[in-house]
């Protein structure tokens, strides 16, 4: 049961396809995420505060708006904050990261679960090193390999253990779903560091409105 809700809950936030059966899945172990990763306090991050950083250091951007997945000029109204979606750069505001290595960077703030997620493109070189770390960080044998059938490697939370806003999952890949080809294919030297955090419950949500009315 704790299985299948997780699983649930992650192909909602990555919006990838189910797994494929042309390798082989390792299973792992699941794990609970520091609040404060990679210099990030996932907790409180919200995705206007990342436009604020990225003003503060003078680093260019762009913003998409959540519903038609359009490009927008930011301002900083209310408005615009209610409809971002996604900001993509190539600058990380967390820690750890060797930036020379960062190509792009994106955050989501996926609709109606309002879970947060950043997806980091680097060079495919840092690969190894990175996993290397990942594995320091979480432990290796608490790593899943292959289980939503792209050859990612991650590392999960249960979904028992996990409130709004906590970590749910990391992962390093080197394409972001089952239907892409590797990168490598299309000349792509890169690899993608994805961190998630857990949405809102919707069951709860609509519970807690139902009861007001």
């Amino acid at each position: 049961m704790r299985k299948t809700v997780i699983l649930i809950v992650l192909c909602i936030l990555s919006l990838c396809s189910c797994p494929s059966n042309d390798k082989a899945v390792k299973n792992g172990k699941y794990i609970i995420f520091p609040n404060r990763l990679y210099g990030i306090n996932w907790s409180t991050v919200k995705i206007h505060d990342v436009i604020t950083i990225l003003q503060q250091k003078n680093v260019p951007f762009k913003c998409y708006d959540w519903d038609t997945g359009k490009e927008f000029s930011w301002t900083g109204s209310r408005k615009d904050v209610e409809k971002i979606g996604k900001i993509e750069t190539n600058y990380f505001i967390g820690s750890e990261l060797d930036s020379g290595c960062i190509a792009k960077v994106e955050y989501t703030c996926i609709y109606p679960y309002m879970a947060f997620q950043i997806i980091i493109t680097m060079k495919n070189g840092y690969y190894n090193e990175l996993l290397e770390s990942l594995n320091k960080k979480f432990g290796e044998k608490n790593s899943y390999v292959n289980l939503k059938g792209f050859g990612e490697i991650g590392w999960y939370a249960s979904s028992e253990d996990i409130k709004p806003n906590d970590v749910i999952c990391v992962e390093l890949s080197k394409r972001q779903s089952g239907n892409e080809q590797p990168q490598e294919t299309f000349n792509e030297s890169s690899c993608l560091l994805a961190i998630r955090t857990a949405g809102n419950n919707m069951d709860n949500e609509f519970r807690k409105r139902t009861e007001k009315k």
